[in-house]
């Protein structure tokens, strides 16, 4: 056997290559083209058996080395030449050395999860011990973590589950199937996380689960940090460290997985965690936003500097400047810059916070002095400065939208609305071609009539004429055939952009509304999910959530009554389960 001395692999000298047999059973591997382009599938198996029978093949070489021939049988999905293996002695429970594992832990259940290979491993079910399946390889991954991180193939994954396989403990590379499947295959999250849930009955009027939080959010790596794993990009290969540790709810975020809020399981937790911990600081930072909106509006008036409200609002502004200042450094140091500012909310923070640091100075700039104004009106600097307290109170009113979104029954809507925007986004690059193109026609057609119109008003004209605001006035200098290419110019345009169009972005902005609706819980569960680890990475006080991991380890393995999430959404899937 292979042995290991001194951390360095030892590797079995068997020959890095297939034997004769190998060949024959998977000719084509790592092969663009047939090695065996004339011969049948029955006539190859005929040529294994004859090998086998007349004993110059063996079905067990190489014995350590991964490409043997059962190897390759199971790599391959190849129930009958496997078979034909097995018939004439081959070992389906043999181990194999597997790439530079160290040591060799690799099955045959391995191979055919590589490629996901169902009805290989349905072949081998009655015919290795079930410790066969449950076997874990020299990374300490099971072949549900061999099958994630490679085929990823729902119906083999099933069958792996219904064998009893774990899909929540981490392999050598700190990932569990679970944590691999948010990130590829969703269906089989889903139901990894539907099987840690499970409907017992009513009670007095409120649903009763069972949940356990064992490989979800359990063990905890610090008393108040849940269980993390490392995603498939962030460390290519065992041993290499993870650049990246993420929570379950962090993967969650992270690929926009919204569909698993439907697991009883993540919806327990979410609302769990919003109502022992979250919701605190949810409405002291509100309080917070609120005080600086309003102080900022008083700010912006045209008062005295020596009024009281504006030396009150100056100080409630300058008082708590420092500390969201250093709310959106700790953001940037966590996130670094370039991914920080990627979202729109964090640009508005930052414009924020440079715009109430400038409200009060504001008050103190003569314009004449030192923004160079004169008699004829305010110069180009000066008007900008001017429109700085409207444009903070628009965008300051924006962000007044995310506190907003948290509530159940706004979270959904403004979804919706911005997923219209990104609607309007999209056909805006369509309708860009035909407003152009009919810009150009018209801009020559004017040119060969000797008419002096200008490019931008034809733009103009034409989105005024979307907008039911239709002036002719730019025919009437067209007459004879021209004045006809011109209608029929006009017409077009018009059939195109407005009854085709426009009628396609109301159709495209009813799919996004009911598609959102019919996930509105959803929706609004994820902005909750999103908040709160915002607020985990702020929090400077551990003791609350620790607090709160506390009572999640008594309660996991246990029964726990819901309250206060459309308990009927919730159960109606597990109750279908259950009965």
């Amino acid at each position: 056997a292979t042995a290991s001395a001194g951390g360095v692999r030892d590797m079995e000298l068997e020959g890095f290559c297939r034997s004769p047999l190998a060949l024959l059973v998977r000719p084509d591997e790592g092969n663009l083209l047939r090695f065996l382009p004339g011969v049948s599938k029955s006539e190859r198996l005929a040529l294994i058996e004859e090998a086998l029978t007349g004993g110059c093949a063996d079905p067990n070489y190489p014995r350590w080395y991964w490409s043997s021939p059962g190897a390759h049988a199971c790599f391959e999905g190849d129930v009958e030449a496997l078979e034909l293996l097995h018939r004439f002695g081959c070992n389906l429970e043999q181990k194999l050395e597997w790439l530079l594992q160290p040591q060799p832990s690799f099955t045959f259940v391995h191979a055919a999860a590589f490629n996901g290979n169902r009805n290989v491993l349905e072949y081998l079910k009655p015919r290795v011990r079930p410790s066969a399946f449950q076997a874990v390889d020299g990374d300490g991954s099971n072949a549900l973590h061999t099958l994630m991180e490679s085929s990823r193939e729902l119906r083999t994954a099933e069958l792996l589950l219904e064998l009893g396989l774990d899909g929540y403990g981490k392999n050598g590379r700190g990932r569990s199937a679970l944590s691999m499947a948010i990130e590829a295959l969703p269906e089989l999250a889903a139901r990894l996380l539907a099987a840690k849930a499970r409907f017992e009955y009513r009670w007095w009027g409120n649903d009763l689960y069972w949940y356990s939080f064992d490989g979800v959010l359990l063990p905890l790596s610090a008393p108040s940090v849940p269980i993390t794993f490392c995603p498939m990009a962030a460390g290519p290969s065992r041993g290499a460290p993870c650049s990246q540790q993420l929570t379950i709810e962090q993967l969650v975020v992270k690929y926009n997985r919204k569909e698993l809020l439907s697991a009883p399981l993540l919806r327990s937790l979410v609302q769990r965690k919003w109502r022992l911990w979250g919701s605190t600081i949810f409405w002291r930072r509100t309080a917070q936003f609120v005080l600086v909106f309003g102080a900022a509006l008083v700010n912006s008036l045209d008062l005295a500097s020596d009024d009281i409200l504006f030396l009150s609002s100056s100080a409630v502004l300058l008082a708590s400047w420092p500390y969201f200042c250093s709310v959106e450094v700790a953001e940037i140091r966590r996130e670094g810059t370039r991914a920080h500012f990627s979202s729109l909310w964090n640009v508005l923070d930052f414009w924020h916070l440079a715009g109430v640091l400038a409200l009060p100075a504001l008050h103190f700039l003569p314009g004449s002095a030192i923004l160079g104004t004169d008699a004829g009106g305010p110069s180009g600097a000066y008007a900008v400065l001017q429109a700085v307290p409207g444009l903070l109170q628009i965008t300051l009113a924006l962000r007044a939208l995310q506190y907003a979104s948290l509530a159940r029954t706004l979270g959904p809507l403004l979804v919706t609305v911005g997923g219209m925007l990104e609607d309007i986004t999209r056909f805006g690059g369509v309708f860009t071609f035909v407003l152009f193109g009919f810009a150009n026609a018209f801009f020559v057609l004017f040119s060969l009539s000797g008419q002096d119109v200008e490019y931008s008003r034809i733009l103009k004209e034409q989105l005024l004429w979307l907008l039911n605001t239709v002036d002719r006035e730019l025919f009437d200098g067209l007459v004879g055939q021209q004045h006809f290419v011109g209608d029929a110019l006009f017409w077009g345009y018009i059939v195109l952009s407005y009854f085709v169009l426009l009628n396609l972005l109301i159709a495209v902005f009813n799919s996004t509304f009911e598609k959102i609706q019919r996930q509105a819980i959803n929706e609004w569960l994820f902005l909750r999910m999103v908040t709160m680890l915002n607020f985990e990475a702020q929090t400077t006080s551990r003791l609350p959530l620790e607090a709160y991991y506390a009572d999640l380890s008594r309660s996991s393995n246990s029964r726990l009554v819901e309250l206060g999430l459309g308990s009927e959404e919730m159960s109606s899937s597990s109750r279908r389960r259950a009965d």
